[in-house]
């Protein structure tokens, strides 16, 4: 499609809407493309010209690789469907983040307990300390 259309729609990297601005001008282009730059880094924007594949005529498969440091929470997915240049169609649906196993007991404890928290830590510092000198003490 056009790139009209793509900024029409929000669509790329270089059409982010970054909302009603706080502080100063987001829509200053040295500003958004600094932000862009550094969410690219840390791998929280990504942008890959052959991320979906088709496997029939109407089934396709998108792959989206999620970093460590995602923020938990919820996530909208759009997906849009252009021919011949023009919008055909558009899908929203949901996607949620969440830790699980070890990660989300650890972070539950961490919020839910704080005092709890900061003890047991403390608690596996001495006995990690205690059993290096042990391990690593001469005689």
């Amino acid at each position: 499609t056009s790139d009209a259309q793509l900024k029409a729609l929000g669509i790329g990297l270089n059409n982010l809407d970054f909302g009603r601005p706080t502080y100063g001008d987001l829509q200053d282009s040295a500003y958004r493309a600094a932000v862009i730059r550094l969410k690219q880094q840390q791998d929280l924007f990504q942008e890959h010209d052959d991320g979906v594949a088709f496997i029939g005529r109407s089934l396709f498969r998108a792959t989206v690789d999620l970093p460590v440091s995602v923020p938990i929470g919820h996530y909208t997915s759009s997906v849009y469907l252009f021919r011949d240049g023009a919008l055909f169609s558009k899908k929203e649906s949901t996607l949620e983040v969440n830790k699980v196993g070890f990660e989300q007991m650890i972070y539950s404890l961490a919020f839910s307990y704080p005092f709890l928290y900061g003890l047991l830590a403390v608690a596996i510092a001495i006995v990690a300390g205690l059993i290096g000198w042990l391990a690593f003490r001469r005689e």
